[in-house]
């Protein structure tokens, strides 16, 4: 399953004497970043946005799943990274994810005198939030304020329509899960020109059976889990062709495994890419109200 998705709990490490061993007195007050220098990133997604902003060198810590860092940035550990390690590192900021149950990490960490910034990372508002104080932070405001730019040009879009094609958007098989309102694929989708198919359900990411799958009859179905190849991993849906008009059409579209981060706006790119190939003669085509009728 998605990192995102499994959140173990947080094992709490520490005391007093580890306290004065390692890092600042308990109950000292967390120091002010001004520029951060050496900087641990507790979420793959501010990982990326560092190494796009120029900035990766100043990366001393990260996650096991963090990937594109030098192999002497330190590993930290996984869904509990280890404050001892964190600690060591003698960071100036830390970079924590407000969604994945590590509250008592940051607690721990802030108690012991190290800032603590905790970023969203399920919508898009929350992306760009994070580019631009991740930007501040580290002093790349410029470099900043282009995906800024490049997420609001493909953003200034109307809002689809009630007859505009919809879509399920899948991130993981057994169990199924998919993208709901909450998250920033279901903003990706609205950008692209999509409906969300599974937009009624009020939360990121969203189990379902089946039986939902088929209810809703998604005019297509975009899966992060399955190869680019011509038919690599599209078997996952031949049990469903008898029931989904999607799957018989051949309108399940492979995608890359997407995080909250910089890549966001060459993803908008790519649905729309999907939407408008549906307009081949043979596959599909839209009415002049933007509505999928068969090709």
């Amino acid at each position: 399953m998605n990192r995102w998705l499994s959140v173990v709990a947080l094992l709490l490490v520490g005391g007093a004497i580890l306290a004065l061993a390692l890092g600042p007195e308990p109950n000292e007050e967390p120091r002010a970043v001004t520029e951060a220098t050496r900087v641990v990133s507790l979420g793959p997604s501010f990982t990326e946005i560092m190494l796009f902003l120029g900035q990766g060198d100043r990366l001393v810590g990260v996650t096991d799943f963090c990937q594109g860092v030098p192999a002497e940035v330190t590993r930290v550990g996984a869904f509990t990274p280890d404050l001892e390690a964190i600690l060591r590192l003698e960071p100036d900021c830390v970079l924590g994810v407000a969604s994945v149950g590590q509250a008592n990490l940051f607690e721990d960490l802030r108690r012991l005198g190290l800032p603590v910034e905790v970023l969203g990372g399920d919508s898009l508002a929350d992306v760009r939030a994070a580019v631009e104080r991740i930007g501040t932070l580290v002093d790349a405001q410029a470099r900043a304020s282009e995906f800024v730019r490049a997420l609001d040009q493909r953003l200034a879009v109307p809002p689809p329509g009630v007859d505009a094609p919809h879509a399920a958007f899948v991130i993981h098989h057994g169990p199924m899960f998919v993208a709901g309102r909450k998250s920033f694929v279901h903003g990706m989708l609205l950008a692209a020109g999509w409906r969300n198919t599974f937009s009624e359900f009020d939360q990121a990411w969203v189990q379902i059976e089946a039986e939902q799958m088929v209810q809703r009859q998604p005019d297509a179905i975009v899966d992060t889990t399955i190869g680019s190849a011509a038919g690599a991993g599209h078997q996952v849906w031949d049990p469903f062709t008898p029931h989904l008009e999607a799957v018989r059409a051949g309108r399940v579209y492979s995608f890359p495994a997407v995080t909250p981060g910089v890549q966001i706006p060459g993803w908008i790119d790519r649905l729309v890419q999907i939407r408008e190939s549906m307009l081949i003669p043979g596959e599909a085509t839209l009415d002049g109200s933007g509505k999928l009728k068969p090709g």
